[in-house]
């Protein structure tokens, strides 16, 4: 017979648990087929909040249809030494592009949380942003980054600029 045990805490442990929010796919780039790039919304300068511009163009893109996005969401527990992995469900709502001189290198999407991978299941939380990376200047989408909401021109909402696009 085999017990299950909960690891033990380290004792003086005050290391908070936090998400790991930057998540590269190796294997295959994210499925982006929903975001409408036939049809563009508008076309605005990136610029922060604090009213610096960035060099950066912002292209708003219609969602095409209702779409539901999985995401890893991955959680450190230092103290208990635990690594818990699970997906998340993002509705889809709005789709901008990030890009400099001309050429996208992320698309930032906004939605809300839901509670599984299908249209009935029940919005469970706030809003949520996922930005999808082509890190290598290939065309590939294959990485992945969470935020807890935040308004894009703010410091801690400002993409990660790729080494390519420099």
């Amino acid at each position: 017979m085999s017990r299950c045990q909960a690891p033990a805490l380290s004792p003086g442990c005050t290391q908070k648990a936090f998400q790991v929010s930057l998540v590269e796919n190796t294997d295959k780039a994210w499925n982006l087929d929903f975001i409408d790039k036939t049809r563009e919304i508008g076309h605005s300068r990136f610029k922060r909040l604090d009213g610096k511009d960035t060099d950066f163009t912002v292209i708003g893109y219609a969602v095409k249809k209702k779409k539901i996005l999985a995401f890893p969401f991955i959680e450190v527990n230092p103290c208990v030494h635990s690594v818990v992995m699970s997906e998340g469900y993002l509705e889809a709502r709005t789709v901008s592009g990030i890009a400099k001189n001309g050429r996208v290198f992320a698309y930032r999407v906004d939605g809300t949380l839901v509670g599984g991978p299908k249209s009935n299941f029940r919005k469970t939380g706030g809003d949520t942003a996922l930005v999808f990376y082509d890190l290598h200047g290939t065309g590939k989408f294959d990485t992945v980054r969470t935020f807890a909401g935040g308004t894009l021109g703010t410091p801690e909402m400002i993409p990660f600029v790729p080494d390519w696009v420099r």
